[in-house]
């Protein structure tokens, strides 16, 4: 399901609450809502949102995090790869097929994941280039030191290429907790419903209640956006590793 989808399902799960409440108020008899009734739907609003309002900040947190922690994932894999092609350069002409496949594997990398907007290319089973690259690396015949020594660096910065993607697929694979979400915003719903109780249905308070209702569907949709950093409005960007792509092999 979109982010936008669900932010919508929330926006109007949310306005109906309030709305929903404004007819009960005009319908419920008036004992329902005397000062001390009242008084305990307020006490009660305050508990419901301070504690609703702290896990909203929370998830909006650890989804920025998220979004984060994938940025300096991809980063550190352009700054890998770039360090892995002029290790290879330093080798010798016997090299140069393996930085060919350096940056065949690079651009599948960039296509697979922005262009389809998927991330599947952060599954590293998606595809054999990062074994494939490995085996061609550990066929090299190193027959000086200086060989060996750059042979040794070129698998090591592989296994870390590779381990930094597996973490970014489990990162992105672990997601927001869709019942979660739906506890969260049958919180806000309660909340709402309170709102029209305690309302006189008028265009000034409904736009109030559209406000927020809006404030809160979007604060879901940042949520849900920032935890799919591939795929939505709001990605990742490829800069690092397009910059690198451009120099790889040259």
């Amino acid at each position: 399901m979109s982010a936008l989808l669900v932010a919508a399902i929330v926006f109007v799960a949310l306005l109906g609450c309030a709305i929903l409440g404004t007819y009960l108020r005009e319908r419920l008899p008036p004992q329902h809502l005397n000062d001390d009734s009242k008084h305990l739907i307020e006490i009660s609003l305050g508990v419901i949102g301070t504690v609703a309002g702290l896990v909203l900040g929370l998830l909006v947190a650890t989804s920025f995090g998220t979004f984060q922690s994938q940025r300096a994932a991809v980063i550190t894999i352009s700054a890998k790869i770039a360090l892995l092609d002029r290790g290879l350069a330093y080798y010798g002409p016997a090299a140069v097929p393996v930085r060919q496949q350096l940056k065949t594997t690079t651009r599948r990398i960039l296509e697979d994941t922005w262009s389809s907007g998927s991330g599947s290319a952060l599954d590293p089973a998606s595809s054999g280039g990062g074994a494939q690259l490995y085996g061609s690396i550990q066929e090299l015949d190193a027959s000086s030191d200086t060989q060996k020594s750059i042979k040794g660096t070129a698998l090591g910065i592989v296994v870390d290429i590779a381990q930094q993607r597996w973490l970014m697929y489990a990162q992105q694979a672990a997601g927001v907790s869709p019942p979660l979400i739906i506890i969260l915003a049958f919180w806000f719903a309660i909340t709402f419903l309170a709102f029209g109780l305690m309302t006189v249905r008028n265009p000034t308070t409904i736009t109030a209640l559209v406000l927020c209702a809006l404030a809160i569907a979007g604060a879901v949709y940042l949520i849900e956006q920032l935890s799919t950093p591939f795929s939505g409005a709001i990605t990742v960007s490829d800069a690092p590793l397009r910059a690198v792509y451009a120099q790889l092999g040259r």
